[in-house]
């Protein structure tokens, strides 16, 4: 099951971004930096929360 924390994107590094208001949390800290759309659903990023696992 590892690979269901791993970023969406990357897949190498552990999920610590939520996406706001959306609550999408399918990110590592480096790529969801670099993201101006959320993964899933293509809608730009209001804001980011870096969650401390």
């Amino acid at each position: 099951m590892r690979h269901m924390i791993l970023c969406t994107i990357c897949n190498v590094r552990d999920r610590c971004v939520e996406f706001l208001p959306s609550g999408h949390f399918l990110t590592c800290e480096v790529c969801g930096q670099e993201a101006n759309t959320r993964p899933t659903c293509g809608m730009a990023v209001e804001s980011r929360v870096v969650v401390n696992q």
